[in-house]
């Protein structure tokens, strides 16, 4: 339009200098200027090339009409697709033109408006902008912007607004000039001469012709930016109005008529209406139109040849497509030149038909050399981005994420040049990345800050609520909103998009479908069940209608698999499992594109394991997680849901390990990205829950579930349905855990209303927590209640799965049994045990820990019944699979975690004991498995830690020794955090929690790869056999046995077993003492008083003693491994009763379990350190002269000083701490001397002295046993006048906890002289929780320790004189008793040398 006008007044501006020339030049151009029109470049070219071979000839090679040559060969090699030649064309013209008319000039001015015009049609609008904007200062300048001028350069100016995406203001701008143009497309103006008379004139035809086309081309501008602008109202207004007039005053082959037909049919293509075209908008009607007046190679012809083309791949006819291809392939081919931009347009097309045919094989590196190696085609220009744009989506659908995020920002770089940075199209590019941001990424910051800065502050000021992305952007944005926890937001967001949708397509429309039910989805994900079925039911009633249609059918099985989901979580799992069939039978029984089987499995996986399809969820979760870590990575957040689905799937199987490591991992995703208070770490922070609870780590499923509770309720209210399932797991954990039965009925019931008020009573979800409920009622002995919750449970479930062997009917027969068994009738307790088994059985394995559990449970019943026989056959099928999962599990816990779990199955192998011990008679396998048994588990813990460090100090793994050392570092910074206030902290940024749990998780990782370095006979089955052998001929091996004894439950009934063995081949025997309660009590204590008050011991002997003796006979050694009250004795110092102790007549060497015997002999020694002994005395407890309450102990100086003359004597390097050297630090700096020795006060805390005032922090130390019991240093005395509890808020206390990360591991010997050094918690079946335990897991291989408070003097003739015995003979443990025997001559009471006992067995010095 304008570069016609444009040119003419170029010429008219010379006419009066040389008119005879203008007239003669005139018609040159005109000729070149009517090829150009009906679309022969090369005609048009040649003939501007004559023009200006004569021009240049006659009037000079710079000229008048230089610029004017110039600006039309740009605009002739523009529309022949010579991009580049336009570019260095259109710079020639400026060129020129400020060279002859200077750049103050009307001419240049209008030169620079034809060139803005001419950057518009190559659809650079930035650069059109600056070009308009540099004219119309010129001319304004000159006074030269005339009407006619103004109206032309105005819509120059609209229409490069339009092509930004400033729509507003474009359409602002043209119906300012509505009138004008209307006014003037007439065929006779009226107008007042210089007279005012008013005339009349008839414009000649081609002065009325170019006023028409004028008209025309604006009427179909304002209309194509209605339709972009997503006005399509007035868009289809105005095109239908433009249409009836173009088709009236030009004609319908008019170039102006085809332009307003082709944008039209794009628009509604656009829009989704590519099958309905009115037949008169259909591409090859209009491509025909332009084939009346004009040649097929119109630049405007090439366009209807690529969206024909387009359409055609659309639809079935193959043939039809292919011979138009041809004809357009014929028609580039022998209409342009090579270097056109229009061979790489000829190429595109090719892409788009294979990419159409799944021929996608090298079609991205074809395309990415396209864009590389076309000479004609540069980087900033439109047909750029529709290659890059093509390159996307083939990226979007080949799942090649990267590349695709790649390609967006390539889009975004070139429309930046060629719109401008803040152009709403650029902006709308940047949009387009949030979107693959939210569907693809991690990146939801990075999406958040472009919807604000490019929707919200830019593009949705421009764009109609009709636009073609705005429903796109909405959807985008409320899932953004979904994943951020900002649910209020996203309905709102939905909300608008469905208002959209409703007014933008017919009720019937198969989009309005698509919409409803990508509403639907996130409906049920934000929990807004009742609307999501609405719109779901809605979008299923429409699609229907277009089952028939392939391209359409995917949506349908779309809306399918969401109504399959929402069934699953109704309970409805026939319906659901029908939706999935049918969603199935259509996808099988044709070819259907568009069909996401990742996106399809992600969705359904927790429905399959709602329906106990464990098998096939499997494999199907695993291959999904494997797809999803190559396409988006291995931290994305797309993998929460499905890592979810699989921890909860591993954890249904019994495999807690690798359960947890499945949470860790999706919880540390979740986090990354979420942070701690979300929604959607929620869910990873249940599925932790559920695991600790489940190995019955009750403190660890409380903190997470809680966690979990508190974003939840803060997200969707109190009223929620995963709020329900929250209180109703949280309950659960405090039951089990011990709490308040009065909370935890309080919690139970609430979630069950709130679960019956949202999803009904007839929901599996809502038997869920009825079996919590139960639970609960069986343990306040309300078993009628119990029965209604358990007989309801098992109706919901079996009338949603039409089956009464669902996995989920299991756990309530099992309860079900449990009510029985507590009302003893066993015959219907056995008949629900059977049941669950079976479905146990077939859903799983006969090692699945739930099939284990009700193996348990038989086997209580059949004790109680009297079966012997098939109460043993279950209980020790049970037992061993413990073995099993011992192996299995304990690597990957630590210490605090095994303990735990350990605590879970402990129980059943008292029961087992009870069973044995009372039918040894009748079953003489019985004594030898109960060893076994004892074996396997005593001081199981202990051993676990022991074995942890010998095998990573022992391997050859720098990197695992490494990180030995850092756990160890970071233990000892957890025990200074938690001595800290809370201001402290904050000021040396420790967060106690996060570091306890980092040390646990260093812990986990430690014990899980020192697994790798076990040692064969480590994972060997030991056995009393072996035990047996280890013996020598007169030695005896006893395993102390403690339990509670069993008769329906267990009872208050404490009993004792020595199981003994011998070396003669015969089974253990046992002796029972089955007052074990008496024991423990009162005469413990009159044990304990008789020594300390030097008072005659009557009972000692007949108690603890004399059964055992009696029974085992004479022997050389007793090797026994002490349980219970066994720990807190020293058999040595009872009296016998010829006026003796045990020590005169008995042997007895401590050791944790017998099974040491045998490692003893087996394992390989580890390298033998030289003699070197580190020993401290006298501490200096206060920093002032005076003293406090805690006394000086100057003779521990002189033992120790003693003790280094020895040594010397003997070639022993020995390294001395006494008084202020005495430290804490100094002791941690140890080195694995042979012999470790320390003089000084013990202490042992037996319950919590802290007040109520205490911090959080403080209190936590007060729960570890290990922090309850330790040594007096240099600075103790001060330390403690300060707290009661809290021994680390300065250095003066060694705790045992700080003890365990000593570096003894060469070391022989350890001697505690000091009082109490053998006090701690007792823990049956584990032994003492003091520093007997640290300095062995430290790395001692024997201890010497007391068990009361000792005299100084006697305590330092004691000691030296072993030392002594032990240097001259050699011999560990017999210097060890003659020292003892040998100090009674002058201290004959046990308080003076009864209190010291040796724990492990005999190390021989070098």
């Amino acid at each position: 339009m304008i570069n016609k006008t444009g040119i003419s007044f170029i010429i008219l501006l010379v006419a009066g200098q040389i008119a005879f020339a203008q007239s003669k030049w005139d018609k040159m151009i005109g000729k070149a200027e009517a090829s150009y029109t009906i679309g022969d470049y090369a005609k048009a070219n040649k003939f501007l090339a004559k023009f200006n071979k004569k021009a240049s000839k006659k009037l000079g090679k710079q000229n008048e009409y230089t610029p004017t040559y110039f600006t039309l060969l740009a605009k002739y090699k523009l529309a022949a697709g010579q991009v580049l030649d336009f570019e260095t064309n259109i710079q020639s013209a400026i060129n020129a033109s400020t060279s002859l008319n200077q750049e103050e000039s009307k001419k240049h001015g209008m030169l620079l408006l034809d060139v803005g015009a001419l950057y518009n049609q190559n659809g650079a609008y930035r650069q059109a902008i600056e070009y308009l904007d540099k004219s119309k200062a010129i001319l304004d300048k000159l006074a030269e912007f005339d009407k006619q001028t103004e109206a032309q350069w105005s819509i120059q100016k609209a229409e490069a607004l339009a092509g930004q995406g400033f729509y507003v203001e474009s359409i602002r701008i043209m119906k300012a000039y509505d009138a004008y143009f209307a006014g003037r497309a007439l065929r006779q103006e009226t107008f007042v001469d210089d007279n005012g008379n008013l005339k009349s004139r008839k414009l000649s035809s081609d002065e009325a012709d170019e006023r028409f086309n004028e008209y025309a081309n604006y009427t179909t501008l304002l209309a194509k930016t209605y339709g972009e602008q997503g006005n399509l109202l007035s868009a289809d207004s105005a095109f239908v109005g433009a249409t009836s007039w173009i088709d009236r005053n030009l004609g319908s082959t008019s170039l102006p008529y085809i332009k307003n037909q082709l944008y039209h049919a794009k628009m509604l293509i656009a829009n989704g209406n590519e099958n309905n075209l009115p037949k008169e908008l259909e591409f090859s009607r209009t491509l025909n139109s332009l084939k009346a007046r004009h040649k097929a190679s119109h630049y405007i012809g090439v366009e209807l040849y690529e969206e024909y083309l387009k359409q055609l791949l659309g639809g079935k006819s193959s043939a039809k497509y292919l011979n138009t291809k041809l004809e357009f392939e014929k028609m580039i081919n022998s209409n342009f030149e090579k270097g056109s931009i229009y061979s790489a347009r000829l190429k595109a097309v090719d892409f788009d038909s294979k990419k159409s045919k799944d021929k996608t094989r090298n079609l991205e590196s074809d395309a990415m050399n396209m864009l590389a190696n076309t000479a004609g085609l540069p980087r900033n220009n439109v047909t750029t981005i529709r290659i890059t744009e093509f390159l996307y989506d083939l990226a979007i659908e080949q799942k090649k994420y990267k590349n695709a995020e790649t390609y967006l920002n390539s889009i975004i770089d070139i429309k930046k040049e060629l719109y401008g940075e803040n152009a709403p199209l650029t902006h709308l590019a940047r949009i387009h990345l949030a979107n693959f941001y939210v569907d693809n990424t991690n990146k939801l910051t990075e999406a958040a800050t472009i919807y604000k800065e490019s929707f919200d502050e830019s593009v949705e000021k421009e764009i109609g609520a009709w636009h073609f992305d705005h429903l796109d952007i909405l959807n985008h944005i409320a899932t953004l909103y979904e994943l951020t926890d900002k649910n209020k937001e996203a309905t709102t967001a939905l909300d608008k998009a469905s208002d959209v949708a409703r007014s933008k397509y017919d009720d019937q429309d198969y989009q309005y479908g698509v919409e409803l039910n990508h509403i639907a989805k996130l409906q049920i994900k934000l929990g807004s069940y009742e609307k999501a079925e609405e719109n779901l039911n809605q979008s299923l009633k429409i699609l229907e209608n277009f089952r028939k249609e392939d391209d359409k059918k995917v949506f349908l099985i779309n809306a399918i698999e969401t109504q399959a989901t929402l069934f699953g979580i109704k309970g409805m799992f026939d319906e659901a499992q029908d939706a999935l069939d049918r969603s199935a039978k259509m996808i099988s029984k044709s070819d259907i594109a568009g069909i996401d089987e990742l996106s399809t499995a992600k969705e359904l996986s927790s429905l399959f394991i709602q329906l106990g399809k464990y098998s096939i969820t499997k494999k199907l979760l695993t291959g999904l997680i494997g797809e999803y870590e190559k396409l988006y990575g291995v931290n994305s957040i797309r993998l929460i849901d499905p890592l979810v689905n699989m921890g909860s799937l591993t954890l249904a199987e019994g495999n807690y390990t690798d359960a947890e490591k499945v949470a860790l991992r999706v919880n540390s995703v979740a986090r990354d990205v979420y942070g701690e208070k979300s929604t959607k770490t929620a869910h990873t922070q249940k599925l932790l829950s559920d695991i600790y609870y489940t190995i019955g780590d009750y403190e660890k499923a409380e903190t997470y579930i809680k966690r979990a509770l508190e974003s939840q309720q803060k997200q969707f209210g109190r009223d929620h349905v995963e709020v329900a399932k929250s209180l109703s797991q949280l309950a659960l954990v405090k039951f089990y855990k011990g709490d308040n039965p009065v909370e935890v009925e309080k919690l139970l019931l609430e979630a069950r209303d709130i679960m019956g008020a949202k999803l009904g009573k007839e929901n599996p979800q809502y038997a869920d927590i009825l079996k919590n409920v139960a639970i609960l009622n069986i343990s306040q002995n309300k078993y009628d209640i119990a029965f209604s919750s358990l007989t309801q449970a098992e109706n919901i479930w079996r009338t949603k799965t039409g089956s009464k062997n669902n996995i989920n009917a299991a756990s309530i027969y099992s309860l079900t049994g449990d009510v029985y068994y507590q009302i003893k009738n066993y015959s219907k307790a056995k008949d629900f045990y059977d049941q669950s088994k079976a479905i146990y059985d077939r859903s799983f394995n006969k090692s699945h820990p739930e099939y284990v559990k009700v193996l348990s449970k038989l086997a209580k019943v059949y004790y109680m019944e009297k079966d012997y026989k098939k109460a043993k056959r279950n209980i020790e099928e049970s037992l061993n699979n413990y073995e099993d999962f011992l192996k299995r599990y304990f690597p990957a816990l630590s210490e605090r975690e095994k303990a735990k779990y350990w605590n879970t199955i402990k129980p059943d192998f008292e029961f087992y004991n009870t069973l044995a011990f009372g039918n040894l008679d009748d079953f003489r396998d019985l004594s030898g498995k109960v060893y076994n048994y004892q074996l396997l588990t005593k001081a199981l813990l202990l051993s676990s830690s022991i074995k942890m460090k010998e095998r990573i100090l022992n391997s050859d793994d720098e990197e695992l020794k490494a990180s030995y050392n850092n756990w160890v570092q970071k233990k000892e910074l957890l025990t200074n955090a938690l001595s800290m206030s809370t201001v402290q902290l904050i000021e040396n940024g420790i967060d106690p929690t996060s570091l306890g749990n980092e040390v646990e998780k260093l812990e986990k990782q430690l014990s899980e790869k020192s697994e790798l370095f076990s040692q064969d006979f480590e994972n060997k089955r030991i056995t009393y056999e072996n035990v047996q052998k280890s013996l020598g001929k007169n030695d005896v091996a006893m395993e102390m046995v403690r339990y509670r004894y069993f008769d329906h439950v267990f009872t208050d009934s404490v009993i004792y077993v020595a199981l003994y063995l011998r070396n003669d081949n015969s089974r253990p025997k046992a002796v029972e003492l089955p007052e074990g309660y008496q024991m423990e009590t009162r005469f413990f204590k009159y044990y304990r008083n008789s020594i300390i008050g030097r008072i005659p011991d009557q009972y000692s002997y007949g108690v603890f003693w004399e059964p055992l003796q009696s029974k085992i006979g004479q022997y050389s050694t007793l090797f026994l491994s002490p349980d219970g009250v066994y720990n807190q004795l020293n058999l040595e110092a009872i009296p016998t009763p010829d006026g003796k102790y045990v020590i005169d007549n008995s042997n007895i060497v401590i050791v944790s379990n017998t099974k040491d015997l045998y490692l003893r002999k087996i394992k390989s020694r580890t390298e033998e350190s030289s003699n070197t002994a580190t020993m401290f005395g006298n501490p200096t407890f206060y920093a002032s002269a005076s003293n406090g309450n805690i006394a000086a102990l100057p003779g521990t100086e002189r033992e120790v000083a003693q003790l280094q003359v020895l040594l010397s004597n003997q070639g022993w390097e020995t390294s001395e701490y006494t008084e202020t050297s005495a430290s804490e630090e100094q002791i941690k700096e140890v080195d694995s001397p042979k012999i470790f020795h320390i003089a000084t006060h013990g202490f042992y805390t037996p319950d919590n002295t802290a007040d109520n005032l205490i911090s959080e922090n403080e209190a936590e130390r007060t729960e570890n046993p290990l922090l309850k019991t330790g040594l007096l240093l240099k600075g103790a005395g001060d330390l403690l006048e300060k707290t009661k509890y809290n021994y680390n808020i300065e250095s003066g206390i060694l705790t045992a906890y700080e003890a365990m990360n000593l570096n003894l591991d060469k070391t022989d010997l350890v001697v505690l002289s000091a009082c109490e050094t053998g006090l701690g918690e007792i823990s049956n079946g584990e032994g003492v929780y003091g520093l007997q335990r640290a300095f062995l897991v430290a790395g001692a291989k024997t201890l010497i320790m007391s068990m009361f408070k000792v005299d100084d003097a006697a305590t330092q003739k004691l000691i030296l004189n072993f030392y002594r015995k032990w240097l001259s003979t050699g011999k560990l443990r017999e210097s060890f008793t003659e020292a003892k025997k040998e100090l009674r001559t002058e201290y004959p009471d046990p308080i003076y040398w009864g209190a010291f006992m040796m724990i492990g067995l005999d190390t021989v010095p070098q």
